[in-house]
């Protein structure tokens, strides 16, 4: 029997995307993508986590990601690279459903509240809990 192959028998953490319970040191060895762990890249306590297929990442390979260039930016949750000369950028609205938007450098913050009125668009929502502070009028960004 292998050394670790008991811990791996125990380790319970549910793995989407194809993923594989281990224990130990995280697996993510490029250091821009362990800098996001702001969004749910932490490991539990026991440092139980998934080790996910390429394009995948999180606690539980729950987030599709896609590299732009080579290791120069990542875009989160299905949003594309959009080159502009010698820098990344990501479209978040690609990552959009009608259910779910997201924000940021990354597209890293999810929409936490959806703006009403009959100027709001799917690009009218609040990140971190955030609160519309009114209606979106026609023709006002």
């Amino acid at each position: 029997m292998a050394p670790n192959a008991d811990l791996k028998d125990d380790c319970d953490l549910e793995c989407l995307s194809g993923g594989e319970c281990f224990f130990g040191q995280s697996p993510v060895v490029d250091k821009e993508l362990k800098n996001l762990h702001t969004i749910g890249l932490d490991f539990l306590l026991d440092n139980k986590h998934c080790r996910c297929p390429e394009g995948f990442i999180g606690l539980r390979c729950e987030m599709r990601y896609e590299e732009c260039g080579e290791h120069e930016h990542y875009c989160l949750h299905g949003s594309g690279c959009i080159s502009d000369e010698d820098q990344y950028t990501c479209d978040c609205r690609d990552a959009s459903t009608l259910l779910d938007s997201y924000a940021g450098s990354y597209c890293e913050h999810a929409a936490t509240e959806f703006c009403q009125g009959s100027g709001a668009n799917s690009e009218s929502f609040c990140t971190n809990h955030g609160t519309c502070l009114g209606a979106v009028g026609v023709g006002e960004e």
